[in-house]
C-alpha cells in the first residue's frame, strides 16, 4: 500500500535535564517536532515557485519532510486492557513501548480502552522510569533517556542537570511539585573485610524546581557529608572481580508526603530505608539484615522490594517480588515498636521469570487504590482492594506504567492529515491529533481551492487515528480536516494538497525515482490537479486519475496544456507498450497516445493513430506527421493533426482522416466550422458492389450518388441523415440519389434513397418510407396528398407477417398475399375496433374505395369480409356468408342498401344476422342464409322472430301459384294477400 503525507506532526515542547560536567548550568527547554510515525525515511521534494507557467506554484519549501509517508495502524501495538465496570482513578496509563523489529523506543500514554492518546517523540537509547508526575504545580510526564532526563509539562523552566552515570535512575517530586528528588551514582571506597574497596554510591540530590539550586544531598555509603550510611554489611551480594561493587542497587526513592524524608528500595539488601532529610539519618529499615522493623507474624519480610514509599495515609506501598509471584503490599510501620502489620496483599494472577530483571511500580492512587505496574503489566485496586483494571503494555518489555493527567503542552498545535491512494477509485484520508483530548468528531472539506470548498463527510472518531474514505473524484487540490468537539465546535484545523502528497507518494518508490531523476521542487496547481516536475519526466495528477507519469514524448505531449489542464485530460496510466513492435502508448481521459521513434518526436492520438496504421504508417500515403495533435484553432475537437499528406480530425472516440473528393466537399461546406463540424471517422470504402464509400461528421455524412467515376458526391445532414443512420445507412434506405429537396407542398424536406425516402416536416420529423410502402403513397399524392406525412418508419406488423406504416391522416398495410393498400378514416377505426390485421378480417385487400351508388365508401379484407361507410348509416362490417348473401342481391345498389349494424349474434345464441336499410339477411346452422324484409318481417318479429313457433326463415320471400307472397320457416310459412293486403302466419 502506499501512503502520503503532507504534513508534519505538530510541535511539542520537552524541557530537557541534560547530563553536564560537573559545574551546573541551566537548560533551557526546547521545541522539538515529532516525526512521523511509520514508513521510510525518504525525502519528499519541497516546491519552488514555478517560473515557466502561468498555473499557481505549490508553496516553496527549501527542505524535505523528515518522511513523506505516516499512518500509524499498521504498526502501533494497542495496550490490552480490561476493566471490571467498577470506576478507575481518574487520568490516562503513561508507559512506553518498542515497536516489534525496531530499536527504537517511544513514551506513550493510553486511555482504558487501549486506544493511544499521545506518542512521543523516537528514543534510540530508549526510555527509562516513565512516569506522570505533579511538576510546579502541574501534570507532567517524564522519563530518563541515555543520562537524559525529559520532562514535559505546561510551564517550561531551566533546572540542574545530573552527574553521575545512573544505570537504574529514579525521581520524584514533593507534594507541591516544587522539588525534585533524583538519584544518580558515583564512585567511591570504603572498608570491606578489613580493605578498602571500591564501591557504587548512591546519592540523592534535591533540587528547587524553580531556582535550579540544590536543596540536599546525601550518599548512601561513607563519603561526602553523610552521617549514618546505610550499611555495605546489609548486601546479600557477593563482591564480583575489581569493578565497584553495588552493594546497595538502588530500585527507587520516594519522598514522604510532607517532604521531610524519603524512602529509599533496594534490591541489593532486598531491603526498604527511610532518611530524615533534616538529620541525613536513617530514622528506620525494613527487610535488610540490620532492619529495624519486624516483618509481621508469619512474613519473613520483603524478599526484592521495588517502589517502597508513604502514601498520604501514612502507610507504607511496595511492590515485592518471590520467586515467580509479584504482590502489592500496603503496610502499617510502627516505629517504636518495630513493628509492620501488613493491612492488604494485592496479588495480580500470571507469574515473572524469576531470572529477569524486574521493573515495578506502586503508584499510590487519589483515593487510596493502588496500581501496581510490573513488566508491562498493569493491575489497578481500589481502596477497599478490588481489583478494577489490568491491562497488558504492548510488548513484554520492562516498561512500567503509572496513572495520571495529560499536559497540555504534550498535544501538537494543530491534527495531521495523511493520504492512502492505493485504490483508485477511493482516497483514505487518515486524521489524527496527538495529545489532544475533547476531539468527537471530524468533518472533511475539499475544493479545487481554499476559498471554493464543499463539506463531502463528516464521521465520529475512531481512536487515536480515523480512517475516513472518501470517493477519489472528491478529494481536489485544496482539502481540510476540522477537528469538532461534542457541540460542533472547531478545535483545530489540518490543511493538505492531496495532489502533491499523492505526487510524493508514487516519487517515494524506488522504480520511479529510478526513472525520473532527482526532484525540481517544482509543482505547478492546474485547475483540477497538480503537476509535479522532475529532471527526466513528471508526475501529474487529479482527483479522476490518481499519480501518473509523463516521460519522453508523452511529457512534450501532455505539457501543452499546463497552465490550465492537459488538452486531452489527464493519463489515466503510465505509458506502455501498445501491441504494435517499436510503438508505446499512453491512455488519457479523452484519448490515447502513441509514439514511435520512426515518426521523430511527434506523438499521435489513438483514432486518428487507427487511421494512421490502417493506411500504412509513415510508409502509407499520409507521410510522415508534421507536429503533435492538438486542439484546432477554431474550436471544439478533441484534436487535429497535420501530416504530410492529410489533414486530420479526431472527436471523441472518433477520428477521420480527411482526403481527395471527401476533403474537396468538406471544405466547400465550411471545414469543422460549417454545416458537417467534426469528422466522425474515416472514409468507410465500399463494403460490397453496388455500395458506394462515405464519411460520416457530427452533422452529417457525405457519400457518394454511386459506386460510378465521377458521381457527384452528395451530402446527408440534419434529420433526414439522423434517420438515415438509425434506419441501417447503406443497408436500410441505401444511396442517396440525390441531395435533400423541398417537398411538393414547400413545408417539409425529402430525399429519395435506392431502397425508399426519408421526409420530414416541422410537425412529423424524419421517417422512412421504404419502397413497398412509397409506391401505393405516391399514388395517392404523397405528403400533398390526403394521406399527409409520415408518422412513423415502417415496422413489422404485430402477426409478424406483414409491415405497416401510419401517415398523418391514414395508414398503408402490406402482406406478401395482398400486396400494400392504404386504409383511413372511420374504415380504419371500425378495423382497428376488429383486431387490425390479427383479428377476423385480416389484411385489407383493396384501396379504400368508392360504392357503386357513389354515396359511401368500403375496403375489402382477406376473410371475406368488407367495411362499408355512408353518411346515413356510419361504418358497418359485413361478414362472410350475409356479406356474400347481400352482395348476391346488390349490395348498397340493391333492395337492401347499406348495413345499419355490424353482424350480431341472435337471441338464442345460434345464429347470425345483419341489419341493413330495407331488411335484414339471418343465418343459422340449418337453415343458411336468408333475406326477409317489409311485411313479412315485420309479422315475424311480431311473433317473436327465431325464438317464435315459426323459427328461421328457410326461403325468401316468393309468389305463389293464386298470387300470394309467401316466405318459407322451419316450422310454418307466412302468407301475404294482395286482396286483404295483410300477412297470416301458418304453422305445421
Amino acid at each position: 500500500m502506499t501512503y502520503a503525507a503532507v504534513d508534519l506532526l505538530g510541535d511539542s515542547h520537552l524541557t530537557l535535564f541534560r547530563r553536564a560536567a560537573a559545574t551546573l548550568c541551566a537548560v533551557t527547554s526546547m521545541t522539538v517536532g515529532l516525526t512521523a510515525l511509520s514508513g521510510p525515511a525518504d525525502a519528499a521534494p519541497g516546491a519552488t515557485p514555478a517560473t515557466a507557467s502561468a498555473a499557481t506554484p505549490a508553496a516553496a519549501s527549501t527542505a524535505a519532510p523528515d518522511s513523506p509517508f505516516y499512518r500509524s495502524q499498521p504498526w502501533l501495538p494497542r495496550f490490552k486492557a480490561t476493566t471490571t465496570g467498577t470506576s478507575t482513578a481518574p487520568g490516562v496509563l503513561f508507559t512506553a513501548f518498542q515497536p516489534s523489529g525496531t530499536i527504537e523506543t517511544r513514551p506513550v500514554m493510553y486511555d482504558n480502552t487501549g486506544e493511544p492518546v499521545w506518542i512521543g517523540r523516537n528514543q534510540p537509547d530508549g526510555v527509562e522510569a516513565p512516569q506522570a508526575l505533579q511538576y510546579l504545580g502541574e501534570n507532567a510526564i517524564a522519563f530518563w533517556s541515555r543520562n537524559i532526563w525529559d520532562i514535559t509539562s505546561d510551564t517550561t523552566g531551566s533546572h540542574r542537570p545530573l552527574g553521575g552515570w545512573e544505570v537504574h535512575p529514579r525521581m520524584t517530586t514533593d507534594s507541591t511539585g516544587e522539588k525534585l528528588l533524583l538519584t544518580d551514582k558515583w564512585g567511591t571506597t570504603t572498608k570491606i573485610d578489613g580493605l578498602y574497596q571500591p564501591v557504587v554510591m548512591t546519592t540523592a540530590q534535591e533540587i528547587n524546581g524553580r531556582t535550579n539550586t540544590e536543596t540536599f544531598r546525601w550518599s548512601s555509603a561513607t563519603a561526602g557529608d553523610s552521617t549514618k550510611p546505610i550499611p555495605v554489611k546489609d548486601t546479600l551480594r557477593t563482591r564480583n572481580g575489581d569493578d565497584p561493587f553495588d552493594y546497595l542497587d538502588v530500585a527507587s526513592l520516594n519522598y514522604d508526603p510532607d517532604g521531610r524524608g524519603f524512602v529509599i528500595t533496594a534490591r541489593g539488601t532486598s531491603g526498604i530505608y527511610h532518611v530524615d532529610m533534616a538529620s541525613r539519618t536513617l530514622t528506620w529499615s525494613f527487610g535488610s539484615k540490620s532492619a529495624t522493623i519486624a516483618p509481621p507474624d508469619g512474613e519473613t519480610g520483603p524478599t526484592l522490594p521495588e517502589d517502597a514509599r508513604i502514601g498520604a495515609d501514612g502507610k507504607l506501598y511496595f511492590v515485592d517480588r518471590s520467586g515467580d509471584h509479584v504482590r502489592g503490599v500496603v503496610a502499617t510501620i510502627d516505629v517504636a515498636n518495630g513493628k509492620a502489620t501488613y493491612e492488604r496483599k494485592l496479588q495480580p494472577s500470571g507469574t515473572v521469570d524469576p531470572a529477569q530483571p524486574l521493573a515495578a511500580r506502586h503508584q499510590v492512587l487519589p483515593g487510596g487504590g493502588s496500581l501496581l505496574s510490573y513488566n508491562g503489566r498493569v493491575a489497578e485496586y481500589n481502596a477497599s482492594g478490588a481489583l478494577v483494571f489490568t491491562g497488558n503494555a504492548p510488548t513484554a518489555a520492562k516498561y512500567e506504567t503509572t496513572r495520571g493527567g495529560i499536559p497540555l503542552s504534550v498535544a501538537d498545535s494543530n491534527p495531521y492529515v495523511g493520504f492512502d491512494f492505493a485504490d483508485p477509485t477511493t482516497t483514505k484520508a487518515f486524521v489524527s491529533w496527538n495529545g489532544r483530548q475533547g476531539v468527537a468528531s471530524w468533518r472533511i472539506r475539499s475544493g479545487p481551492d481554499d476559498r471554493h470548498m464543499t463539506v463531502l463527510k463528516t464521521v465520529a472518531r475512531s481512536g487515536f487515528e480515523t480512517e475516513i474514505a472518501l470517493p477519489a473524484t472528491s478529494v481536489q487540490n485544496a482539502f481540510v480536516a476540522e477537528a469538532l468537539d461534542a457541540d460542533g465546535k472547531v478545535l483545530g484545523q489540518a490543511t493538505a494538497e492531496p495532489g502533491r502528497a499523492a505526487i510524493d507518494a508514487r516519487y517515494a518508490d524506488p522504480a520511479t525515482k529510478q526513472t525520473l531523476g532527482s526532484p525540481t521542487y517544482s509543482y505547478e496547481t492546474l485547475r483540477s490537479g497538480m503537476v509535479g516536475h522532475f529532471a527526466s519526466g513528471d508526475i501529474i495528477w487529479s482527483p479522476r486519475t490518481g499519480a501518473r507519469l509523463l516521460l519522453g514524448a508523452f511529457r512534450s505531449w501532455g505539457s501543452q496544456g499546463f497552465g490550465a489542464e492537459p488538452p486531452f485530460g489527464y493519463p489515466v496510466a503510465d505509458q506502455a507498450p501498445s501491441g504494435d513492435a517499436n510503438v508505446i502508448q499512453q491512455k488519457f481521459e479523452k484519448d490515447t497516445v502513441f509514439w514511435a521513434p520512426a515518426w521523430g518526436p511527434w506523438s499521435i492520438t489513438q483514432a486518428i493513430y487507427i487511421e494512421y496504421r490502417a493506411a500504412g504508417a509513415e510508409l502509407g500515403s499520409w507521410g510522415r506527421p508534421l507536429a503533435n495533435a492538438q486542439p484546432p484553432a477554431s474550436t471544439g475537437a478533441l484534436s487535429m493533426q497535420e501530416f504530410e499528406n492529410r489533414t486530420a480530425y479526431s472527436w471523441s472516440v472518433w477520428a477521420g482522416a480527411i482526403r481527395g473528393d471527401f476533403l474537396e466537399k468538406y471544405r466547400q461546406l465550411g471545414s469543422e466550422n460549417g454545416t458537417l463540424g467534426y469528422p466522425q471517422g474515416s472514409t468507410v470504402p465500399s463494403p460490397r458492389p453496388g455500395i458506394p464509400a462515405y464519411q460520416s461528421f457530427q452533422r452529417g455524412t457525405l457519400i457518394y450518388q454511386s459506386t460510378e467515376s465521377g458521381a457527384p458526391m452528395l451530402m446527408l445532414w440534419g434529420r433526414i441523415e439522423y434517420k438515415w443512420e438509425s434506419a441501417g445507412g447503406v443497408d436500410g434506405p441505401g444511396v442517396p440519389l440525390f441531395e435533400e429537396r423541398p417537398t411538393a407542398d414547400g413545408v417539409g424536406r425529402f430525399i429519395q434513397f435506392t431502397n425508399g425516402y426519408i421526409y420530414w416536416s416541422p410537425n412529423t420529423d424524419a421517417w422512412y418510407v421504404e419502397n413497398t410502402m412509397a409506391a401505393k403513397w405516391t399514388e395517392y399524392g404523397a405528403e400533398h396528398g390526403f394521406l399527409g406525412y409520415p408518422m412513423m418508419d415502417a415496422i413489422p406488423s404485430t402477426d409478424g407477417v406483414g409491415r405497416y406504416i401510419h401517415f398523418q391522416r391514414g395508414s398503408i398495410f402490406w402482406s406478401p398475399s395482398t400486396g400494400a393498400h392504404e386504409i383511413h378514416g372511420g374504415i380504419r377505426d371500425k378495423w382497428a375496433e376488429y383486431g387490425w390485421e390479427r383479428g377476423p378480417m385480416g389484411y385489407p385487400t383493396t384501396d379504400e374505395l368508392g360504392s357503386a351508388d357513389g354515396v359511401g365508401r368500403y375496403n375489402h379484407f382477406q376473410g371475406d369480409e368488407s367495411v362499408y361507410w355512408s353518411p346515413s348509416t356510419g361504418t358497418h362490417v359485413v361478414n362472410r356468408g350475409i356479406r356474400a348473401r347481400w352482395l348476391a342481391a346488390g349490395a348498397e345498389t340493391g333492395l337492401l342498401g347499406y348495413p345499419t349494424t355490424d353482424e350480431l349474434a341472435t337471441a338464442g345464441g345460434v345464429g347470425r344476422y345483419s341489419v341493413f336499410q330495407r331488411g335484414s339477411v339471418y343465418w343459422s346452422p340449418a337453415t343458411g342464409c336468408q333475406v326477409i324484409r317489409g311485411g313479412m318481417f315485420s309479422q315475424w318479429v311480431a311473433l317473436d322472430a327465431e325464438r317464435g313457433r315459426l323459427g328461421y326463415p328457410t326461403s325468401e320471400e316468393y309468389r305463389t301459384a293464386d298470387g300470394q307472397q309467401r316466405q318459407d320457416f322451419q316450422h310454418g310459412y307466412i302468407l301475404w294477400s294482395p286482396q286483404t293486403q295483410r300477412t297470416t302466419p301458418y304453422y305445421y
